[in-house]
């Protein structure tokens, strides 16, 4: 479970780092797995930003870029189209990302 902070940078910036860290370490370890958590991002601007070839340069999407990169699924995208929102109904900050061999 991750919680990225949203209005603490530096700290969102370790935690994404480490986060990334690990999950290279698992990759290295041929393990599988889950990473569910509250990102803070919008993750519908998260998408419409990449699929309009949108840079993505603030350092708050690394950790999400990084899952994306490696082919991990948002879980949530498989069984809604319209997902949920989960902040104030104004957007989906949570989410459940599956290693693409689940």
């Amino acid at each position: 479970m991750i919680y990225l902070p949203s209005n603490n940078l530096p700290l969102n910036r370790k935690v994404s780092n480490k986060t990334i860290a690990l999950i290279n370490e698992c990759n290295n370890l041929h393990l599988t797995l889950i990473i569910m958590g509250d990102f803070n991002i919008n993750l519908e601007k998260l998408y419409h930003n990449i699929y309009h070839n949108i840079k993505l340069s603030s350092p708050k999407f690394g950790l999400l870029k990084h899952l994306i990169n490696q082919g991990y699924i948002d879980a949530q995208l498989l069984f809604e189209p319209s997902p949920t929102l989960t902040f104030n109904n104004l957007s989906r900050i949570d989410a459940i990302f599956l290693h693409p061999n689940i």
